[in-house]
């Protein structure tokens, strides 16, 4: 009995994987942009810290923006996307991908909770789903 019921979990799980691996498999906060605007290729001695100081950007920006899994790695001509996102009058079009949170957005870009909520007409900032455009607006 006990083993049949194992096998059963197993099995839903097992299932649940596989008709939802987005959302099991997906990296938190690494939104997706329709294209690069700005772009640096790393040279010696340079450290991702510096080159998001020197051109205005937050490391946490260039992190989500190129998918760098450790901030310490880069590597000699290595191409950065320093700012992405189809860029139009109103700002950057950032796509929300599982684990974000508009807190973690609104951090990265540099602007409070509230002020995204408000341009994006987001009523509830703890509730925001994958897939959903969040405009970041310009500087």
């Amino acid at each position: 009995m006990r083993t049949s019921r194992i096998l059963v979990v197993v099995l839903v799980l097992a299932l649940l994987l596989a008709v939802f691996p987005s959302a099991v498999m997906a990296a938190p906060s690494e939104g997706i942009f329709y294209s690069c605007d700005v772009s640096y290729r790393v040279r010696a001695g340079d450290t991702l810290s510096q080159i998001a100081k020197s051109n205005g950007v937050y490391t946490a920006t260039l992190v989500n923006l190129n998918g760098i899994a450790n901030p310490n790695r880069i590597y000699v001509g290595q191409i950065l996307c320093l700012r992405g996102g189809s860029y139009s009058a109103a700002g950057y079009r950032y796509v929300v991908v599982a684990g974000d949170t508009l807190s973690a957005i609104a951090r990265n870009f540099g602007y409070s909770i509230s002020y995204l909520a408000s341009v994006n007409h987001i009523v509830n900032p703890n509730y925001i789903v994958v897939g959903q455009v969040i405009i970041i607006p310009k500087w």
